[in-house]
Protein backbone atom coordinates (compact mmCIF):
# COMPACT_ATOMS: atom_id res chain seq x y z
CA UNK A 1 0.00 0.00 0.00
CA UNK A 2 1.11 3.52 -0.77
CA UNK A 3 -0.72 6.58 0.48
CA UNK A 4 -0.25 10.31 0.72
CA UNK A 5 -2.56 13.06 1.95
CA UNK A 6 -2.10 16.77 2.44
CA UNK A 7 -2.40 20.15 0.73
CA UNK A 8 -0.99 21.53 -2.49
CA UNK A 9 -0.97 25.13 -3.77
CA UNK A 10 -1.66 25.52 -7.49
CA UNK A 11 0.25 27.97 -9.67
CA UNK A 12 -2.64 30.44 -9.40
CA UNK A 13 -2.50 30.30 -5.59
CA UNK A 14 -5.45 28.01 -4.88
CA UNK A 15 -5.10 25.70 -1.89
CA UNK A 16 -6.30 22.16 -2.62
CA UNK A 17 -6.48 19.20 -0.28
CA UNK A 18 -5.85 15.68 -1.54
CA UNK A 19 -5.72 12.04 -0.47
CA UNK A 20 -4.32 9.28 -2.66
CA UNK A 21 -4.41 5.64 -1.59
CA UNK A 22 -3.12 2.77 -3.73
CA UNK A 23 -3.93 -0.75 -2.53
CA UNK A 24 -2.40 -3.96 -3.84
CA UNK A 25 0.78 -2.22 -4.96
CA UNK A 26 3.25 -4.60 -6.59
CA UNK A 27 5.94 -2.03 -7.40
CA UNK A 28 5.88 0.53 -4.55
CA UNK A 29 8.60 2.82 -5.92
CA UNK A 30 6.83 3.11 -9.29
CA UNK A 31 3.57 3.88 -7.48
CA UNK A 32 5.20 6.56 -5.32
CA UNK A 33 6.74 8.13 -8.41
CA UNK A 34 3.30 8.18 -10.04
CA UNK A 35 1.80 9.86 -6.96
CA UNK A 36 4.57 12.49 -6.98
CA UNK A 37 4.14 13.19 -10.72
CA UNK A 38 0.36 13.44 -10.36
CA UNK A 39 0.61 15.98 -7.55
CA UNK A 40 3.21 17.98 -9.45
CA UNK A 41 0.75 18.24 -12.37
CA UNK A 42 -2.02 19.36 -10.05
CA UNK A 43 0.26 22.00 -8.51
CA UNK A 44 1.25 23.22 -11.96
CA UNK A 45 -2.29 23.73 -13.20
CA UNK A 46 -4.43 26.81 -12.83
CA UNK A 47 -7.37 24.69 -11.80
CA UNK A 48 -8.18 26.05 -8.36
Amino acid sequence: MSALAGYVVTKDGALLSFAIIANGVVRPFVTRDWIDRSLARIAGCGCG
